[in-house]
């Protein structure tokens, strides 16, 4: 069975995957890495709001290898990703500038630095 998502063109697609990267952030904080949900490989049946935009990556593999392939989808790290995902979205990121989203220096996300650079 065809979708219009299957022959959407990729450009179109990845411009909806960024403009979901702003209205719906993951929050992921209460994932712990113990949990099924922690593992990227693992997907998600009928989508989970704690992985926001996420979850387009477990859509279909078109979509899973856009998104991953796309660095700028992974450069907004917002406060209430856990480590795991947020050293997930650095990897991912590559060389794109990072933005960091309600970052606490208090908070201790990056142990060690009130600042955060790539090398």
């Amino acid at each position: 069975m065809s979708t219009i998502a299957t022959y959407c063109p990729s450009d179109v697609l990845l411009e909806i995957f960024s403009c979901l990267t702003n209205i719906w952030p993951p929050r992921s904080r209460a994932i712990s890495a113990n949990s099924e949900l922690s593992a990227p490989h693992i997907p998600v049946e009928h989508g989970n709001a704690r992985l926001g935009w996420v979850n387009v990556t477990y859509t279909c593999r078109r979509w899973r290898a856009l998104a991953i392939d796309c660095p700028t989808l992974w450069t907004n790290i917002d406060e209430e990703l856990s480590a795991f995902w947020v050293d997930l979205f650095v990897e991912r990121s590559g060389d794109a500038l990072l933005t960091l989203r309600n970052y606490d220096p208090e908070d201790q996300l990056f142990p060690g630095s009130d600042t955060f650079s790539m090398p």
